[in-house]
């Protein structure tokens, strides 16, 4: 089922709105109106949570991307070559760090 001519035209916008902007911004007034906060973040809490956050983020337009049949190499993705992407993100981590 891949007739998807049913979802209303703006369905895309609002999904990506809900998922990528709107919990940013209501964690951006919640702390603009909290107390302050004292609490300190280990390095591997902050990390993870980077990384669930870009997860919630990308994995829903992805699938949006899918459902539609996008034409992927019009967004730049490109197929993946596992040894040479682990080995080029290897080494922007590392760059990054120093």
């Amino acid at each position: 089922m891949n007739d998807h001519s049913r979802w209303p035209a703006n369905f895309d916008v609002v999904a990506i709105f809900c998922v990528a902007v709107l919990p940013d911004m209501v964690r951006s007034y919640f702390s603009l109106t909290e107390t302050a906060q004292s609490s300190t973040y280990s390095f591997e809490y902050l990390h993870c949570a980077w990384i669930v956050r870009a997860l919630q983020v990308s994995l829903p337009i992805l699938l949006i991307m899918h459902l539609k049949n996008v034409n992927w190499q019009e967004h730049g993705f490109k197929r993946v070559r596992p040894f040479r992407d682990l080995a080029v993100a290897t080494g922007l981590i590392g760059f990054s760090y120093a």
